[in-house]
């Protein structure tokens, strides 16, 4: 095996990041970036333009896997060459620190309507149940909820969010319009995608404890372009795409989930660690089966929820009970 992959000398040409007090600084920054000089890109709403020293460590992963396919041990060691398959606490973890989060709190999807459809297909919402959304959602944080409705009979409406709007209390107060006893989830938008409008979100979530009611946030196109706590917002799940504004590679996205909450999330993918309540991010992010070896035999059976079940004598119970949690 060749010490240094021809990748790899081509990553060590790459500009070197400039000092926040250089004067070219931005002229500096504009070559992190392969596209032609005389072009610029207004979609990141869309997919960020990853710099070159992210599309370097992509591909140079990608031809190193390759290389060194026959020295994988597929009883734990060598390179991982599949996503979706390990735990990956490491980046779990740092995009806890980037959310203020455990990494057990949070699963690794392509992009946020995967996060989105994991989240809505795995609660037990009874029949009847109400979601609240806005009129102004991307399909992303939409169609889940509309499957949700068409095959178990919840019902799904929308608040109407004045456009433009004057202040932010007025989009709480159309969420309070439309809230009603029947109303279990109420779904928005951190940063709503076709107007750039930032929600008052914290103040949202707010709103929903005090009714009894899971609060999720559409954070598509909130990562990387504004600061995010979820533990200062107070919902109970945020969803998102970094592959926008944070700019990583195409095909990323998170999915956290309250501590309160996710225990009680099914797991919508269900591999070996279907039932893996010790680690529920990875729980519920696994999409590919590992080895017998490595993991799949191991029962989760000491926290399981059918355990947690016999415990508590049955499933959350809705409504105004969940408002302390």
């Amino acid at each position: 095996m060749p010490d240094e992959l021809p990748w790899e000398a081509l990553h060590r040409r790459i500009p070197p990041l400039p000092a926040h007090d250089d004067p070219d600084y931005w002229r500096k920054i504009r070559e992190q970036f392969p596209m032609p000089p005389d072009e610029a890109y207004c979609n990141t709403g869309t997919i960020g333009a990853s710099p070159l020293r992210v599309l370097h460590v992509v591909v140079g992963h990608t031809v190193r896997s390759m290389v060194e396919v026959a020295h994988v041990d597929w009883s734990g060691g060598g390179m991982s060459l599949l996503s979706g398959y390990s735990p990956d606490t490491e980046l779990r973890t740092k995009i806890g620190e980037l959310i203020n989060a455990h990494h057990s709190l949070v699963a690794l999807t392509q992009n946020a309507t995967m996060g989105m459809n994991l989240l809505a297909n795995g609660l037990d919402l009874p029949a009847g149940s109400e979601v609240l959304i806005t009129d102004i959602e991307h399909p992303g944080g939409r169609c889940g909820w509309e499957l949700l409705a068409e095959r178990r009979g919840t019902t799904l409406c929308k608040a109407e969010i004045p456009i433009p709007v004057e202040d932010p209390g007025r989009i709480v107060e159309a969420f309070e319009k439309a809230i009603r006893p029947e109303t279990r989830v109420m779904s928005f938008p951190h940063i709503s995608s076709e107007q750039g409008m930032i929600l008052p979100v914290k103040e949202l979530c707010s709103l929903a404890r005090e009714n009894g009611i899971l609060s999720v946030i559409d954070g598509a196109q909130a990562t990387g372009h504004i600061p995010i706590d979820v533990r200062e917002i107070g919902c109970d799940a945020y969803y998102s795409s970094p592959h926008k504004w944070l700019m990583a590679p195409a095909g990323n996205g998170f999915l956290y989930v309250k501590e309160t909450l996710i225990d009680e999330v099914w797991t919508t993918l269900a591999s070996t660690q279907w039932n893996n309540h010790e680690d529920n991010g990875y729980r519920l992010g696994q999409r590919g089966t590992p080895p017998c070896s490595r993991d799949s035999r191991r029962p989760w059976t000491s926290t399981s929820r059918s355990a947690r079940r016999e415990s508590t004598g049955g499933s959350r119970s809705w409504g105004t009970a969940y408002a302390g949690a």
